[in-house]
């Protein structure tokens, strides 16, 4: 994990405003940005980053079934820290908790979830 001064946070979602939105929040709040469109991308990039510290995933990155539940259980076998749900669906966001996100919200409140997180590590 990053120190405290600096998190680092993957974003996997295929929405090109929400990456900015999420991006310009984060980086405001001190933190390095990665960001992939495709559940393929998120894999690269979460294991060439092992220093994360928290990890944004939606639950339908590039099309509309839940296709990033493979992804959270990679993940969950190393990454001990928070793995936040994004999606508009309520049923995505219960079944990705299941599989293994720590926190869930619509995409709307993100942002605001974000912080409080980082600010509890």
């Amino acid at each position: 994990m990053t120190t405290a001064s600096s998190p680092k946070v993957l974003i996997v979602e295929d929405e090109e405003e929400w990456q900015r939105i999420w991006t310009r929040h984060l980086k405001r709040e001190g933190a390095e940005v990665i960001v992939a469109s495709s559940v393929e991308d998120g894999e690269r990039l979460f294991e060439a980053n092992a220093d994360l510290t928290l990890v944004i995933i939606d639950g339908s990155v590039g099309g509309e079934k839940l296709n990033s539940a493979s992804l959270i259980q990679k993940m969950r076998q190393t990454f001990p820290g928070p793995i936040v749900a994004a999606s508009g669906s309520s049923i995505f966001r219960k079944q990705m908790m299941k599989i293994g996100c720590s926190h869930e919200a619509e995409k709307h409140m993100i942002s605001m979830l974000v912080s409080k997180i980082l600010k509890e590590l």
